[in-house]
């Protein structure tokens, strides 16, 4: 599905990018930014702690952050194998990453975001504070795009990783790491259309990126010792799923045993009400034939 974002258009996102991606990172306390005016991609992703941090595993982010500089040696060194069911840390806010609740904050980080408005809504658009419309220059207004899609976020985290990575041309694989795993991972989060996740995710997107809570119709994705994030986003859907059938069956049996009770009611009630019939009875007509005969 990535080869459909290949070509010229990838190719002016990358180089564009590549001047304005550092003023992206967030910064941190103790820990040296980037020089913005530092092109020379063999000194960004593993090479230097800022990029390096962005790119770690969220898993693993309490492990890189007890030695950032033996992780990196660890990561280069083929010690740690980075896959892209890992989802890097820049796909979450600053520090957000909950292993309770993975789906907490996930695919919100200002970095991916900032990428994300630069590509489809223009430059000055990428560092905005606040959710709302934007009118300036980009593919969104070129290409007539009113809405984000899952397509369109996985596009701009392929994007923003390459721009942080340590390669100098473009490249689908990133040693063991593949950027093609990266798109589908993320198409794939959104398999489900009326999974509440997926709804308030395209929500705020749309809501942050166009000022509309519109989302799209979705379309759907083809088909360690460490658990991958990924793993552990399918175990936390499942559970739910499985939560909401459990409580679904409960409620249909609930309503299921108020109707048979209501039914029977209903019977005994109306059986009270209505005489039975009795051959024995004296019926009307022969009351007043007994009348006249006395």
């Amino acid at each position: 599905m990535l080869d459909g974002y290949s070509g010229k258009g990838r190719l002016d996102d990358l180089g564009q990018l590549k001047k304005e991606v550092l003023g992206f990172i967030p910064k941190r306390e103790g820990i040296a930014s980037l020089a913005l005016n530092n092109q020379n991609k063999s000194s960004h992703g593993w090479a230097h702690v800022t990029t390096a941090r962005l790119l770690c595993p969220c898993n693993r982010l309490d492990e890189f952050d007890s030695n950032p500089k033996k992780f990196c040696r660890d990561v280069e060194n083929g010690v740690i194998m980075i896959m892209a069911d890992d989802l890097p840390c820049f796909l979450y806010p600053k520090d957000k990453y909950n292993p309770n609740n993975v789906e907490e904050g996930l695919l919100r980080g200002e970095y991916l975001r900032s990428v994300f408005c630069f590509i489809y809504t223009g430059p000055r658009t990428a560092t905005k504070e606040a959710p709302g419309p934007s009118s300036g220059p980009g593919k969104a207004k070129l290409y007539n795009m009113t809405r984000v899609t899952p397509q369109s976020i996985a596009y701009a985290a392929v994007v923003g990783r390459f721009s942080i990575c340590g390669q100098d041309k473009w490249a689908l694989e990133d040693g063991s790491y593949k950027l093609e795993d990266l798109f589908n991972t993320i198409v794939e989060l959104f398999d489900d259309p009326n999974d509440p996740w997926c709804i308030e995710t395209l929500e705020w997107w749309n809501q942050w990126v166009f000022g509309s809570l519109r989302a799209p119709n979705i379309v759907l994705a083809n088909p360690l010792l460490v658990p991958t994030v990924k793993a552990m986003l399918q175990q936390q859907h499942a559970a739910r799923r499985a939560a909401l059938q459990v409580a679904a069956n409960i409620t249909d049996a609930s309503e299921g045993s108020r109707s048979n009770t209501n039914g029977n009611t209903g019977d005994t009630t109306m059986a009270n009400a209505i005489p039975a019939y009795n051959s024995n009875s004296i019926q009307p007509e022969e009351a007043e034939s007994s009348d006249e005969e006395d």
